[in-house]
């Protein structure tokens, strides 16, 4: 009888070291996929993260039409009447304006010529025509700020506020993508916990009736040795769909070609027994928090957002003003330049001014109260973020010491089976009692990889609540 024991004893011994052997060759011939280069590939190929790349193109697409207002701008007009043999009027006229951002300063400069029988005594020019250079210049509405310096200045702001934007893209990105990753990297760890479960419980299912055959065992642990290897089967194959739409769900974050990777093959990743990052270190937290405090992408878009309505309300102050604009221009016949001077010269003055300026000021106030509700909205997203990385870290602390339990847990279970096993080869144990320590060793170590995966999971979430995880 001990004979037989010994010997299913050291098959069961010899087994998990086959299995070990076995397990270490199957990931050396699989492809390692890492968390950092899982990473890199998802900031790089995904769409998402090309979408948030499109945006700096944006931004500077954005400031170059913002500065067309500024460009020069050319105007020409010809008309000309010609009936019952007579020449009514023969006019051409040729503009150029410069405008620029000082002031509303606008430069121009023009051509006319006139010729005919009917023409208007203002439109009449000399001979060679009549060539203008001149000035326009606000000096109520528009004098420190008009649309295109509003538009430019708003243009340069959404330059930075889509940078930052792209910034808080690429972050959630990485955070869907980690909590993804992790998960699938404790699918693919219980997947071989229970595969490593089941190879043992048929393998002792073989040994066991070897034995019976032998006269060294009893029917009755055959047919316990079979309904475990039915109940591991069951639970191996509960545990392979979990595994396999963790990994249809990683695939769709692993791009290629301009497509999700159709031809993923269920690639190694780390362990989730990972070191954490050093910036989550206890020691480095405050770095973190302080970092949440003034730098936080999601607080400078709300900087970003105050800035432009600041520049909003510039331009609808202006509109509380009447709307002044002096134009002066030099004249001179002929193509030559004008002259500054007294003598031959246009000068005008246009006013317009609304009466109650009711619009301006309702406009105005309007303005004033985005600012507000934009400030309140910054200070409760500040708070937010704050008290979020609190409960992260303390998330943390608390998951790491369940960790340290459950670690002592696997150890002390480990010994239990150890001890259950000796005491079958004495003959003081039972199968079941076996086939029970066992149950509770492989629900151990299965828990601790649960553990050591939501540890990663809050890890990425601490850097994603920082705003840093796509860094």
């Amino acid at each position: 009888g001990y004979t037989g024991i010994c010997r299913f004893s050291t098959s069961i011994q010899t087994l998990c070291v086959l299995f070990s052997v076995a397990s270490v060759g199957l990931l050396q011939a699989q492809t390692r996929l890492s968390y950092t280069d899982y990473l890199q590939v998802v900031l790089t190929n995904h769409p998402v993260a090309q979408q948030a790349d499109l945006m700096l193109s944006q931004g500077n697409a954005g400031l170059l039409a913002a500065r067309g207002g500024f460009d020069p701008k050319l105007f020409a007009d010809y008309d000309r009447k010609h009936f019952d043999k007579k020449l009514y009027f023969d006019l051409a006229d040729a503009t150029l304006k410069m405008p620029t951002s000082f002031y509303g300063l606008e430069f121009k400069t023009a051509y006319e010529r006139a010729d005919g029988f009917f023409l208007n005594p203002a439109s009449r020019v000399p001979q060679a025509g009549l060539l203008t250079a001149g000035l326009s210049m606000p000096f109520g509405q528009g004098f420190m700020m008009d649309q295109r310096r509003h538009d430019l200045a708003q243009a340069r702001i959404d330059q930075q506020q889509l940078a930052v934007q792209r910034q808080l893209m690429r972050n959630d990105l990485a955070w869907m993508a980690s909590e993804v990753y992790w998960k699938y990297a404790f699918a693919t760890e219980a997947t071989a916990i229970a595969q490593e479960a089941l190879r043992i419980a048929e393998v002792r299912l073989g040994v066991l009736r070897r034995a019976y055959e032998l006269g060294d065992r009893m029917a009755m642990d055959t047919l316990e040795a079979s309904v475990q290897v039915l109940d591991r089967r069951l639970a191996y194959n509960d545990i392979m769909i979990e595994q396999v739409e963790a990994a249809q769900k990683l695939a769709l974050f692993i791009w290629g070609n301009d497509a999700p990777n159709q031809t993923f093959n269920g690639a190694v990743p780390d362990n989730t027994d990972q070191p954490l990052p050093d910036a989550l270190l206890p020691e480095r937290r405050l770095e973190l928090t302080s970092f949440v405090a003034g730098q936080h992408p999601a607080l400078i878009d709300y900087d970003y957002k105050l800035a432009k309505l600041q520049v909003e309300l510039r331009l609808k102050r202006e509109k509380l003003k009447p709307d002044i604009r002096v134009n002066y221009n030099f004249l001179q016949s002929g193509s030559s330049i004008p002259a500054p001077g007294l003598e031959n010269y246009k000068f005008g003055i246009q006013i317009v001014s609304s009466t109650l300026f009711r619009e301006a000021r309702g406009q105005t106030e309007l303005t004033r109260i985005k600012q507000q509700q934009t400030q309140l909205e910054r200070r409760f997203k500040s708070a937010e973020l704050n008290n979020k990385l609190a409960f992260v870290w303390q998330s943390l602390d608390n998951i790491e010491q369940q960790i340290v339990l459950q670690k002592e847990s696997v150890v002390q279970t480990k010994r239990l089976l150890d001890l259950e096993i000796r005491r079958f080869d004495l003959g003081e144990s039972t199968f079941f009692l076996i086939n029970n320590r066992e149950t509770k060793f492989l629900e151990a170590r299965i828990k601790l990889a649960k553990l050591e995966a939501e540890r990663q999971i809050l890890a990425a979430q601490a850097l994603w609540q920082s705003g840093v995880l796509a860094r």
